[in-house]
C-alpha cells in the first residue's frame, strides 16, 4: 500500500509539473499572438507609410511641371501665334488661340512634335475668322510627358 501511494504522489507530481509547464507554454503562445497582432498592425501602418511617400514623391517630381510647361511654350511658339487659353488634363493639353496663318499653325506643331516634353499634336479645329481676315482661330491638343521626361531630365 504504500508503494502504491508513492508512486500515487510521484505521478500527482508529474502531472502538476506537466500542467504548470503546459500554463507556461499557453502564456507565452497568447504573448506571442499579442505580439504578432502588432506586428500586423505595424506592417498596416508601414503601407499606409509607404503608399503616403509615392504620392508626395508623385507630387514632388510634378512640381515644376507647370513651370517647365510654360518655358516649352514659350520655346516652340512661333511669331504670329497667339494663345488665349492653356488647359491641362492629367497630361493631355489644350491649347487655344489665334494665328496670322496657316503656316504659323504648322510651324507650332512641327515645333511641338520636335520637343521632347510635349508631343502628339493634334489640331482638333482651325477656323478662319471673318471679321479679321488674316487672323486664324485654332484648338490645338497635345500630350505632355509627365514624370518619365521630368525624371530623366532631374538625373541627367
Amino acid at each position: 500500500m504504500v508503494v502504491v501511494f508513492l508512486i500515487n504522489m510521484y505521478a500527482k507530481q508529474l502531472i502538476e509539473n506537466q500542467s504548470s509547464r503546459n500554463q507556461q507554454l499557453q502564456n507565452e503562445i497568447t504573448t506571442l499572438e499579442k505580439q504578432i497582432k502588432e506586428i500586423e498592425e505595424i506592417k498596416n501602418v508601414r503601407q499606409a507609410l509607404i503608399a503616403r511617400m509615392v504620392i508626395i514623391q508623385n507630387l514632388q517630381a510634378t512640381r515644376s511641371l507647370t513651370v517647365r510647361l510654360f518655358d516649352e511654350l514659350v520655346k516652340i511658339m512661333p511669331d504670329g501665334v497667339f494663345l488665349t487659353s492653356v488647359e491641362r488634363q492629367g497630361d493631355k493639353i489644350i491649347l487655344l488661340g489665334y494665328a496670322e496663318s496657316n503656316s504659323n499653325i504648322s510651324q507650332l506643331m512641327r515645333q511641338i512634335e520636335h520637343n521632347k516634353w510635349i508631343k502628339e499634336p493634334d489640331l482638333t479645329e482651325i477656323k478662319k475668322q471673318r471679321n479679321l481676315p488674316h487672323v486664324w482661330k485654332m484648338n490645338l491638343n497635345s500630350v505632355l510627358f509627365l514624370v518619365q521626361n521630368l525624371m530623366a531630365q532631374n538625373y541627367e
